[in-house]
């Protein structure tokens, strides 16, 4: 924060600087005057003379042709006075006797004086000291503990919920009250139309396929309905182009193989959907002739 006294003192010094010179022209120009007057008093006052004989009648001398040679000799007496020079400060004197009013001096304005305080004020800025970031302080210790609060209201439960004649459901809760928390029961929609009749053992049938594969066959009208009887159907040697459904068994690498899905993936001895039924058995050890033995 800037001190606003010394701020004051160093803004009065600032203008009293800037106003020197002007003070010292005018009291340049007081001793001039003064010198002048002292000069004028030391001139002999004027005497009458003896009156003079009457003459003959000449030119009348007027002001106007004394003012030239009079101006010419101020003019001779201020160019003689010296050009004051810069001195220095003296110790301040005593106050004295109010002189006479001086001559009225050159006006100094704001824009003369404005730049110089301007100056001095940006100087006096840039000398203030930046602040510096002060320092956490200490923690402070941990305040009394509160006074126990007040017990809170006991909370409220569900005690019960059932579907009223409305088809809402209501609850009940542990205080008592009860909740009607809206319709929860649609309205019975509106009676379809008749269905047709389903297929019964009278329109059942079966039928083997080409493959030997026994399949239930419902039908009546332009309605059909197939199904596959479930069982083993032996197929015979695996061949990969014929195509297999889940249930058939066909013989391969000496074993018997049951296709656990439709269309079962790869061979038998490894790809997925197959499962082995029946293993190929060890073969035997040769035997021995009965005649040889005998002998």
């Amino acid at each position: 924060m800037i001190d606003a006294k010394a701020f004051g003192v160093e803004l009065a010094a600032i203008v009293q600087r800037a106003t020197a010179p002007l003070q010292q022209l005018i009291e340049a120009q007081a001793a001039r005057i003064a010198d002048l007057e002292k000069a004028i008093a030391a001139m002999p006052a004027p005497q009458d003379g003896a009156p003079g004989r009457d003459g003959a009648d000449g030119a009348s001398v007027t002001l106007g042709d004394v003012l030239p040679d009079l101006q010419k000799q101020v003019d001779e007496f201020l160019a003689a006075v010296p050009l004051p020079q810069d001195g220095k400060d003296g110790a301040p004197g005593r106050d004295g006797v109010d002189g006479a009013p001086g001559a009225d001096g050159a006006s100094v304005t704001a824009d003369d004086v404005l730049p110089v305080i301007g100056k001095r004020v940006d100087e006096y800025l840039a000398a203030l000291p930046v602040p510096q970031d002060g320092k956490d302080g200490a923690p402070g210790r941990d305040g009394a503990d509160g006074a126990p609060g007040a017990d809170g209201a006991d909370g409220v439960s569900l005690a019960g919920a059932m579907i009223d004649r409305k088809g809402a459901l209501v609850v009940t809760l542990s205080n008592g009250t009860l909740h009607e928390l809206g319709i929860v029961v649609g309205k019975d929609g509106d009676r379809g139309a008749d269905g047709r009749d389903g297929l019964g053992f009278e329109d059942l049938e079966f039928e083997p396929d080409a493959d030997g594969r026994l399949w239930a066959k419902f039908s009546r009208g332009g309605i059909v309905k197939r199904a596959l009887i479930p069982g083993i159907l032996y197929r015979g040697v695996y061949k990969s182009a014929d195509g297999y459904l889940k249930g058939d068994a066909v013989t391969y690498g000496g074993g018997i193989w049951i296709a656990m899905q439709d269309s079962p993936d790869g061979r038998p001895d490894g790809g997925p959907g197959w499962q082995l039924a029946n293993k190929r058995g060890k073969d035997g050890r040769d035997g021995k002739d009965a005649g040889s033995a005998n002998a």
